[in-house]
């Protein structure tokens, strides 16, 4: 069955991206930003009124989470500059072993617990959920 998006509107909508992206070489940072420019625009288009999160999550590291922050930090100035002020970025701290790992170098249940308590953190500002 097809999803309904008229079924649910989400007051904020969050979505990790990067990693799988740009987990093996050679991957096109035009691309990128391209591809993720294009999801932006479908979100706004079936949540017109939701803000959106883009993130980057724990598991990247130097140029690779550069050029994906880079990538959605474009995505994002873009919205904006087109009066989009509904949408956001916000980086999950890089794991660094310190709480395990789980299977092939994802996350643990403490950095899971640990990246949960980071977005909630944020977003309650975000949402003024206090």
């Amino acid at each position: 069955m097809k999803w309904d998006f008229s079924r649910y509107t989400p007051d904020v909508v969050c979505v990790n991206l990067g990693t799988n992206d740009v987990s093996t070489d050679p991957y096109d940072k035009t691309m990128l930003e391209n591809a993720y420019r294009d999801f932006y625009y479908t979100l706004r288009a079936k949540y017109p009124n939701s803000k959106i999160v883009f993130l980057s999550g724990c598991m990247l590291v130097g140029r690779r989470l550069e050029h994906v922050q880079f990538a959605l930090d474009g995505v994002v100035r873009q919205a904006r500059l087109k009066g989009d002020d509904k949408v956001y970025r916000f980086d999950m701290s890089s794991q660094t072993g310190d709480l395990g790992y789980g299977a092939s170098w994802h996350p643990s249940l403490w950095q899971q617990e640990k990246m949960a308590s980071e977005l909630t953190t944020y977003l309650r500002g975000l949402m003024k959920w206090f």
